[in-house]
């Protein structure tokens, strides 16, 4: 069976990747004589950040505006088409809703949009009532829809997509299953000096701790860091992204923390997520550095600094929020979790001190009932992940 699998793959989105390699896997273990090439079109506001692709996946480069690729695509048993912040108005996205008169609409194979979805647009505003036309004819030719977060899903209601078609699921990511992992870890224990006597603590932050407003917070951090390392617990500090500077936030992080071991090394989406999997807790501002915490068993904080009035919420604090750990989420944005229903975000917190908190939170996951707490979730997540599978493929009439 001929599948095309179509993301935004093509660039150093650590993520993105993992969601399409958990994908591809998914689908050749159900579907033996699955066929799957994957693509990734050439976007414009990702030229200068895919010069160079760490990525474990192969994929083909392709112009969604041109009918050369739909042409080929008609002869597809299936399309799914995931993996990016692919729902946003912008006209460079639009081939990603079949907008454009290059696009047969009839000719189009079963198709799927499968754990895609934006933070970056409002859930509802008239001025974009021409964009949500588009995506409401573009949800009634789609013959399955998973979107990850509540925000998403709130996103395509008020395009007018049925409530029923929208299957709400975690992470394919959460799936991900990876041989010889065990010789990848062995090689990482001497690389980056890994002692396994000691309880490792991993951090992942990005540049968003940088900003004026966050310096603070940055540096009850680094405390909390300085003072857990003083208790005799190892810190990792490596960018789980690639794209958006996370490599200079690390940097900026380790020199405030000079007990700790910084990566420098660039890791591809598989060691980035076999090296989560190796810690006895890990502090994470990414979403799928959660969400592959979470794969892994591995007890995680998430310091969510993605919250802002110019998004329509935080996917990582939807996913905390859906996965029943909101105990385990700080940001310096907003004092509580809870149900993402609103979108003022602009009052700062008081971070003074809160390096105390943060301690106690690692101490809570370095825990043997963290490690428990969190195999329970991952389990249950496995659960809804196999069903998302099955109900996706079925739906496509490839089982």
């Amino acid at each position: 069976m001929r599948i095309g699998l179509l993301g935004a793959f093509g660039v150093n989105n650590t993520g993105d990747n993992l969601v399409a390699i958990a994908t591809k896997a998914a689908i050749e273990e159900r579907i033996k004589d699955a066929d799957i090439t994957v693509f990734s079109p050439q976007i414009s506001a990702f030229t200068d950040i895919s010069k160079k692709n760490e990525s474990d996946l192969s994929w083909c480069a392709v112009d969604l505006k041109k009918e050369e690729f739909w042409r080929e695509i008609y002869d597809y048993d299936a399309l799914i088409i995931g993996g990016g912040g692919l729902l946003v108005p912008v006209a460079e996205f639009e081939p990603f809703i079949f907008h454009g008169t290059h696009i047969d609409l009839t000719r189009l194979p079963k198709t799927a949009w499968n754990a895609l979805g934006s933070q970056w647009a409002p859930t509802a505003s008239p001025k974009l009532a021409e964009w949500y036309a588009k995506l409401k004819k573009a949800t009634d030719k789609v013959d399955y829809i998973s979107v990850r977060s509540i925000t998403t899903c709130r996103l395509l209601e008020n395009t007018g997509c049925p409530k029923d078609k929208i299957n709400l699921v975690s992470d394919p990511v959460i799936g991900l299953s990876i041989e010889n992992s065990e010789q990848m870890e062995s090689e990482f224990e001497k690389r980056f000096h890994i002692d396994r006597e000691r309880q490792v603590l991993g951090v992942s932050v990005g540049p968003e701790i940088m900003q004026a407003s966050l310096k603070l917070f940055m540096t009850e951090l680094a405390k909390a860091i300085n003072a857990l390392n003083s208790k005799g617990v190892q810190t990792i500090i490596f960018p789980f992204g690639l794209m958006y500077g996370d490599d200079i936030a690390c940097k900026e992080l380790a020199k405030l923390c000079p007990g700790s071991f910084l990566v420098e090394d660039v890791l591809s989406p598989i060691e980035t997520w076999t090296l989560v999997g190796m810690f006895d807790a890990y502090i994470t501002v990414r979403y799928h550095g959660m969400v592959s915490a979470v794969s892994r068993n591995t007890p995680a904080l998430a310091l969510d600094c993605y919250l802002s009035n110019d998004t329509a919420g935080s996917k990582l604090r939807d996913f905390i929020w859906q996965c029943g750990l909101d105990n385990y989420y700080m940001s310096p944005m907003i004092s509580v979790c809870g149900e993402p229903s609103t979108r003022s975000f602009c009052g700062m917190i008081d971070t003074r001190k809160i390096w105390r908190k943060i301690v106690e939170k690692v101490e809570e996951l370095l825990s043997p009932y963290a490690k428990d707490m969190y195999k329970r979730v991952s389990q249950k997540l496995n659960m809804e992940v196999k069903n998302h599978f099955c109900n996706m493929l079925k739906s496509l009439d490839l089982l």
